[in-house]
């Protein structure tokens, strides 16, 4: 490895699971990873003593002025990676644990050089258990080249809001670059309730409008036609702007949350499928 280390960036957040968050950063910065912690001022007043050995990056624009919460947009940490960041740098979730038996910075250093690696996560009772369940469905970790930083056009996504973490391996692939999806359990998580608001779909709208222009459509299974989304899309606002009866609404709306849910494991198999498998071992 050169002399410097692969960055990670992520979001603290000044919750209850506070003490998950600095067990997890210690567990980066053990592995020798340098940390960028992106926040709004205001955030970072009350973080930064709790977070030793890791950089602030103040942020101005937050997404508060369209989901209420000072979220941090995920192309805003790319173009401080390429401004500021070494050769390899990284995403991840702030409270992901990386288990101390594996040497995990080398693997990544060597692996990410003009390529992107992602992964699951281990969901587990605490961060010394090596026994759980590999989460299928989303991922938590990203490390990459900052060569192929133009592969990401301009999003509304963000760290910590849903759908990103599919989008973001997804045009990676969809670029042609080389793309390995690490399935050695590496990444250690503690499940904790999660609740859904109004932006939940405006993210899986806008996640769903990127992958049906972006995927051939001769890769879609007959019966997700990416033409049906824009139809339940259309009717489903026509039917909200006339004020329509409950169970004429309810269908509609169901017709659409059925598509964008199909739509959702698809592209975890798309991914799936077009990733290069590897474990540490390799």
């Amino acid at each position: 490895m050169t002399s410097s280390p692969p960055l990670i960036g992520t979001s603290f957040v000044a919750n209850d699971r506070m003490d998950v968050q600095q067990q997890s950063v210690t567990s980066w910065l053990d592995q020798g990873f340098d940390v960028v912690s992106f926040n709004s001022p205001e955030e970072i007043e009350n973080l930064k003593f709790n977070f030793p050995g890791v950089t602030f990056a103040p942020q101005m624009r937050t997404a508060m002025n369209i989901i209420g919460k000072p979220m941090i947009f995920i192309n805003d940490m790319l173009h401080y990676f390429s401004k500021h960041g070494p050769e390899i740098c990284g995403i991840v979730n702030s409270d992901i644990y990386f288990r101390p038996e594996h040497d995990i910075i080398g693997f990544i250093y060597q692996i990410s050089k003009d390529a992107f690696l992602y992964g699951p996560r281990l969901e587990v009772e605490n961060f010394n258990s090596i026994d759980g369940t590999l989460d299928p469905f989303g991922f938590d970790y990203f490390f990459f080249d900052k060569s192929i930083k133009g592969t990401w056009l301009e999003t509304k996504f963000c760290l910590g809001m849903p759908f990103w973490d599919h989008w973001f391996p997804l045009m990676p692939i969809l670029a042609g670059k080389n793309v390995f999806k690490l399935m050695t359990p590496v990444a250690n998580h503690i499940p904790h309730p999660t609740s859904r608001d109004d932006s939940f779909f405006m993210f899986n709208d806008e996640f769903a409008q990127i992958v049906l222009a972006s995927i051939p459509k001769n890769s879609f299974p007959d019966d997700l036609k990416p033409e049906d989304y824009f139809v339940y899309k259309k009717n489903a606002i026509e039917l909200e702007s006339r004020a329509a009866n409950e169970k004429e609404r309810l269908a509609t709306f169901e017709t659409l949350a059925l598509f964008l849910d199909a739509l959702t494991k698809f592209v975890i198999l798309y991914l799936d499928n077009n990733s290069d498998k590897i474990h540490l071992q390799d």
